[in-house]
């Protein structure tokens, strides 16, 4: 996990700035009835979704900075996946085994469960 252990403090960057204008900014106009009560929290579908895409873009630049960004296909993928992570916004934890979505679930929802295998879900998640 130590290599994405620069996702953490993507997360805090982000949480720094004025993330409401940021999600207002970067969705659809016509979604938005509202703008003043436009997504003022994390209770917001929207608010977590923004969140992980910038974090995703901001992530993806620092890797290509540093000379080892994946290629579209490995970009795409995590995209697609950050959905799962999207989702445990509203659950209580998460199973994959997949590295990058593991380290990006736990670095934006700290306080969830993520699981690599079946045997690691306590028997409670199974009731």
């Amino acid at each position: 996990m130590k290599k994405f252990a620069g996702l953490q403090k993507i997360f805090e960057q982000i949480d720094k700035q004025n993330f409401h204008q940021i999600v207002v900014d970067t969705t659809r106009v016509d979604w938005i009835k509202d703008e003043a009560n436009f997504c003022l929290s994390p209770n917001w579908m929207s608010w977590p979704h923004t969140r992980l895409i910038e974090v995703i873009i901001m992530y993806y630049d620092h890797l290509r900075r540093a000379g080892g960004a994946p290629g579209g296909e490995r970009a795409e993928h995590d995209y697609q996946d950050m959905e799962y992570v999207l989702l445990l916004s509203r659950a209580d934890g998460l199973l994959t085994g997949d590295k990058f979505i593991k380290a990006l679930a736990k670095a934006a929802f700290p306080e969830k469960d993520v699981f690599k295998n079946l045997d690691e879900v306590p028997v409670d998640y199974l009731r």
